[in-house]
C-alpha cells in the first residue's frame, strides 16, 4: 500500500537507518572494548597510583577524539532522516504501522541524541586532569589528591 505513494522516501530511509544501526553497533562496540576499560584504569591509577595505563595514542584524547567523530556521522544520519521523513509529519494515508515507524524514529533520535549530550559533558578529554600527562605521576602522590585529580575540573 505505501510502496506506491511512499516507496522510494522508505527505500531511501531504509538505507540510512541500516547505515546508522551498523555504525552504532560498532561504535558502542568500540567504547566497551577500548574507552570503557581505559577509563577504568585511568580512576585506578587516580586512586591508587601505580603504571600510568597505556593507549593507542597516548592519552585518552586521541580514542575520545575518535569516537566523538563518529558521533558527527550519526547525528547526520539522524538528520537526514528527519529530513526524508519531513520533521516526522505523517502523510495523511498513514496506517497504524506507518505511524509506529515514525514514533520509533523519533524515539531513537531523542536517546541518541541524549547519550550523545551525556557523554559530550561527562566524557569529554576536558575534563580529565591525566590527559596532559601520559607518563608522568602527580606530584602530589597522596590518595586524596590523585582523587582530586582524576575529577579533573568542575563543569
Amino acid at each position: 500500500m505505501h510502496t506506491v505513494r511512499h516507496g522510494k522516501m522508505l527505500n531511501h530511509l531504509e538505507e540510512v537507518y541500516t547505515g546508522l544501526r551498523l555504525e552504532l553497533e560498532q561504535h558502542l562496540a568500540k567504547e566497551e572494548q577500548i574507552l570503557f576499560p581505559l577509563i577504568s584504569q585511568l580512576d585506578a591509577y587516580a586512586a591508587h597510583g601505580g603504571a600510568l595505563p597505556q593507549t593507542h595514542g597516548g592519552t585518552i584524547v586521541n580514542p575520545i577524539s575518535r569516537l566523538e567523530h563518529e558521533h558527527d556521522g550519526a547525528g547526520e544520519a539522524l538528520q537526514k532522516m528527519r529530513s526524508l521523513t519531513e520533521d516526522y509529519t505523517l502523510p495523511e494515508d498513514a496506517c497504524p504501522s506507518f505511524v509506529a515507524l515514525y514514533e520509533g524514529l523519533k524515539a531513537m533520535e531523542a536517546t541518541s541524541i541524549g547519550t550523545s549530550i551525556w557523554k559530550t559533558t561527562s566524557c569529554s578529554p576536558r575534563r580529565w586532569s591525566w590527559k596532559r600527562r601520559s607518563t608522568a605521576r602527580p606530584r602530589n602522590t597522596s590518595r586524596s589528591s590523585r582523587r582530586e585529580e582524576a575529577r579533573g575540573p568542575e563543569t
